[in-house]
């Protein structure tokens, strides 16, 4: 048997699970009488193995084979709302194994491929757009302190923050390597840009250059620095002291890497949504405009018979109701508004229409609360390059009231 593995996605990088796992191979024995691929997918984290005969490519002696199918099946998302400090992706970001060997003969044997020809990749929660995914480079994604490639899964730069809501960093460290990210420092500044405080949160287990270890995120948010437990900080605590106006959040002494403006208290409720974007982080959108909210309700009911029999009568009961109330779901919708975006803000908040995985953030009180978006469009500003963003959200629950 000879089987030769012509294209696999990296064994020393990333691969986005959502996006195509591309193998090619070839074989010298596909000429032989019932000759197939026998191509096995095996999830090491579960060590979940799945087996595909496939036959070769008509008129070649080749197989495209994408193990993306197969490798989405145990991956998941990760957002841990109102949680305070590092916390571990845990199970989105996993390695896949994938060997490709041959069965054929009379009788049908199999042949197993030699050591060579079984590859193990590593994918994340990545589900990059077509177009994008075309011109796939991991180091636009994978952080890597070895050769200086300093890259997130959420956004960076200047931010807008808002009391009691939070923001999100999310870092996809290269496996191996032990010195990735080994802490943020956050550094306060007053209104007239003195400095206030200087402060630092060490990432746990950033030294074991494990896959566990290394996709990990962290509330950098006014939310998530007041709310962060003492023994998390190094330095000065609380991390945002009295009279903060901006902070900057740095990995290196010297480096820039977030700076937070906070807005004072607006004349609106803040909506914060968290949404799920192609890169697999969770970016932040907070919605500080005059917002609508309604609310629908829909009852589940039963007819009933008023009549009955009573000693060999058939008697109407006028107190019995004909139609009775089974159950009723209310549907609360929002119509929000965004503050006025830059356009490289708005080409950053794109994701957001097509997020499968969004979260309204009303504070540390409240769970996130799981909604969807219904319509959404966006508006420009005449004479000026700003956008709003304005769109309706709906959520629903089941109110399980007495019965009648």
């Amino acid at each position: 048997m000879s089987v030769t593995l012509l294209q696999t996605p990296s064994t020393t990088k990333v691969t986005p699970t959502y996006n195509e796992n591309w193998f090619i191979a070839s074989s010298t024995e596909t000429a032989q009488p019932n000759f197939k691929f026998t191509v096995k997918v095996t999830d090491v984290t579960t060590s979940t193995q799945w087996t595909e005969q496939v036959e070769p490519v008509y008129g070649t002696n080749k197989i495209y084979f994408d193990a993306g199918t197969y490798a989405e099946k145990y991956m998941v998302n990760f957002f841990n709302g109102n949680t305070y400090g590092w916390q571990k992706c845990v199970n989105a970001y996993r390695p896949i194994e994938v060997s490709i060997g041959e069965t054929y003969g009379t009788p049908i044997n199999y042949y197993p491929p030699p050591s060579s020809g079984v590859v193990t990749y590593n994918v994340w929660n990545g589900g990059l757009d077509t177009q994008t995914f075309a011109y796939y480079n991991a180091d636009d994604y994978l952080y890597n302190s070895t050769t200086s490639n300093y890259k997130y899964l959420t956004a960076i730069g200047d931010l807008n923050v808002y009391n009691d809501r939070s923001n999100y960093v999310y870092f996809l460290g290269t496996v191996g390597n032990t010195t990735d990210l080994p802490q943020l420092r956050i550094r306060t500044f007053d209104v007239d840009g003195n400095i206030l405080s200087n402060s630092s949160i060490a990432r746990p287990s950033a030294t074991t250059g494990l896959i566990g270890d290394q996709y990990q995120c962290i509330d950098i948010g006014v939310k998530g620095l007041t709310s962060i437990a003492s023994g998390l900080v190094t330095g000065a605590y609380p991390i945002l002291p009295a009279g903060t106006a901006s902070y900057t959040v740095r990995e290196f002494t010297n480096t820039g890497l977030i700076r937070c403006f906070i807005k004072c208290e607006p004349k609106y409720t803040v909506y914060t949504l968290h949404y799920l974007n192609q890169k697999g982080g969770y970016d932040t959108l907070h919605c500080s405009k005059v917002s609508e909210k309604t609310s629908t309700k829909t009852a589940t009911t039963f007819k009933q018979n008023p009549w009955n029999e009573v000693s060999n009568v058939m008697t109407y009961n006028p107190s019995m109701m004909l139609e009775k109330t089974q159950g009723i779901t209310v549907t609360d919708s929002l119509k929000l508004n965004s503050d006025w975006l830059t356009q490289a803000e708005f080409d950053r908040h794109r994701d957001l229409f097509a997020s499968t995985d969004i979260r309204l953030d009303l504070g540390s009180s409240t769970p996130n609360i799981a909604v969807k978006i219904t319509n959404g469009n966006y508006i420009q500003k005449n004479n000026e390059n700003r956008r709003m963003l304005s769109f309706d959200l709906s959520y629903t629950f089941n109110n399980h009231r007495q019965r009648g």
